[in-house]
Protein backbone atom coordinates (compact mmCIF):
# COMPACT_ATOMS: atom_id res chain seq x y z
CA UNK A 1 0.00 0.00 0.00
CA UNK A 2 1.29 3.04 -0.96
CA UNK A 3 -0.30 6.90 0.01
CA UNK A 4 -0.46 9.52 -2.58
CA UNK A 5 0.85 12.16 0.43
CA UNK A 6 3.43 10.79 3.26
CA UNK A 7 0.82 11.74 6.49
CA UNK A 8 -2.04 9.37 6.98
CA UNK A 9 -5.18 11.13 8.52
CA UNK A 10 -8.95 8.90 9.26
CA UNK A 11 -10.36 12.43 8.23
CA UNK A 12 -8.92 14.01 5.49
CA UNK A 13 -9.25 17.26 6.37
CA UNK A 14 -7.46 16.43 9.21
CA UNK A 15 -4.08 16.66 6.34
CA UNK A 16 -2.55 19.92 6.11
CA UNK A 17 -4.25 22.41 3.89
CA UNK A 18 -0.79 23.36 2.50
CA UNK A 19 1.67 20.05 1.54
CA UNK A 20 5.32 20.21 2.30
CA UNK A 21 6.92 19.54 -1.12
CA UNK A 22 9.89 18.19 0.11
CA UNK A 23 8.14 15.37 2.04
CA UNK A 24 5.45 14.92 -1.37
CA UNK A 25 8.60 14.41 -3.45
CA UNK A 26 10.19 11.97 -1.16
CA UNK A 27 7.01 10.12 -0.98
CA UNK A 28 6.55 9.88 -4.82
CA UNK A 29 10.27 8.64 -5.01
CA UNK A 30 9.87 6.16 -2.01
CA UNK A 31 6.95 4.64 -4.41
CA UNK A 32 8.89 4.45 -7.12
CA UNK A 33 11.93 2.88 -5.66
CA UNK A 34 9.52 -0.15 -4.52
CA UNK A 35 8.45 -0.91 -8.51
CA UNK A 36 11.54 -3.49 -8.98
CA UNK A 37 12.13 -4.34 -12.41
CA UNK A 38 8.72 -5.11 -13.27
CA UNK A 39 6.25 -3.08 -14.80
CA UNK A 40 4.35 -1.73 -11.75
CA UNK A 41 0.58 -2.72 -11.47
CA UNK A 42 -0.71 -0.18 -8.86
CA UNK A 43 -4.25 -0.31 -7.10
CA UNK A 44 -6.17 3.34 -7.54
CA UNK A 45 -8.41 3.24 -4.17
CA UNK A 46 -8.46 6.55 -2.60
CA UNK A 47 -12.44 7.42 -2.85
CA UNK A 48 -14.51 10.69 -3.38
CA UNK A 49 -11.88 12.31 -0.71
CA UNK A 50 -8.57 13.31 -3.36
CA UNK A 51 -10.51 16.53 -4.17
CA UNK A 52 -10.24 17.56 -0.69
CA UNK A 53 -6.57 18.80 -1.09
CA UNK A 54 -5.53 20.00 -4.78
CA UNK A 55 -2.34 18.19 -3.44
CA UNK A 56 -2.79 14.83 -3.69
CA UNK A 57 -4.67 15.03 -7.29
CA UNK A 58 -0.85 16.35 -8.29
CA UNK A 59 0.40 13.64 -6.53
CA UNK A 60 -1.91 11.32 -8.63
CA UNK A 61 -0.68 13.02 -11.90
CA UNK A 62 2.88 12.64 -10.85
CA UNK A 63 2.67 9.08 -9.82
CA UNK A 64 1.10 8.07 -12.37
CA UNK A 65 3.59 9.49 -15.20
CA UNK A 66 6.20 7.81 -13.23
CA UNK A 67 3.73 4.42 -13.55
CA UNK A 68 2.90 4.58 -16.94
CA UNK A 69 6.80 5.73 -18.35
CA UNK A 70 7.41 1.76 -16.81
CA UNK A 71 4.79 0.42 -18.83
CA UNK A 72 3.05 0.29 -15.26
CA UNK A 73 -0.76 0.08 -15.31
CA UNK A 74 -3.75 0.67 -12.49
CA UNK A 75 -6.25 -1.66 -11.51
CA UNK A 76 -9.76 -0.49 -9.47
CA UNK A 77 -11.81 -2.89 -7.28
CA UNK A 78 -15.94 -2.81 -7.44
CA UNK A 79 -17.91 -0.36 -8.89
CA UNK A 80 -16.39 3.39 -9.31
CA UNK A 81 -17.66 6.36 -7.31
CA UNK A 82 -20.57 8.54 -8.92
CA UNK A 83 -18.34 10.84 -10.32
CA UNK A 84 -15.19 8.26 -11.49
CA UNK A 85 -12.98 7.80 -8.14
CA UNK A 86 -11.89 4.47 -7.42
CA UNK A 87 -13.24 3.34 -3.74
CA UNK A 88 -11.30 3.67 -0.67
CA UNK A 89 -10.76 0.05 0.58
CA UNK A 90 -12.83 0.75 3.95
CA UNK A 91 -15.93 1.05 1.28
CA UNK A 92 -15.85 -2.23 -0.55
CA UNK A 93 -17.98 -5.43 -0.99
CA UNK A 94 -16.04 -9.11 -1.13
CA UNK A 95 -18.40 -10.00 -4.15
CA UNK A 96 -16.66 -7.34 -6.52
CA UNK A 97 -13.63 -7.89 -7.99
CA UNK A 98 -10.10 -5.62 -10.08
CA UNK A 99 -10.70 -4.05 -12.95
CA UNK A 100 -8.26 -2.05 -15.52
CA UNK A 101 -8.87 1.77 -14.40
CA UNK A 102 -7.89 4.04 -17.40
CA UNK A 103 -6.11 6.54 -15.00
CA UNK A 104 -5.63 9.09 -18.13
CA UNK A 105 -9.05 9.55 -18.92
CA UNK A 106 -9.45 9.76 -15.01
CA UNK A 107 -7.48 12.87 -14.74
CA UNK A 108 -8.52 14.06 -17.53
CA UNK A 109 -12.41 14.07 -16.14
CA UNK A 110 -11.05 15.49 -12.66
CA UNK A 111 -8.66 18.66 -14.21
Amino acid sequence: MANLYPLRATDPQDLPAEHNARLSRRNILEIIDSFGDEPPVMWAAWGVNISSRPYLIKACAKLHREVASRGGRWLHYGQLCLHGHPRHPSRLSYQWSFAEFDMAAYLGSIA
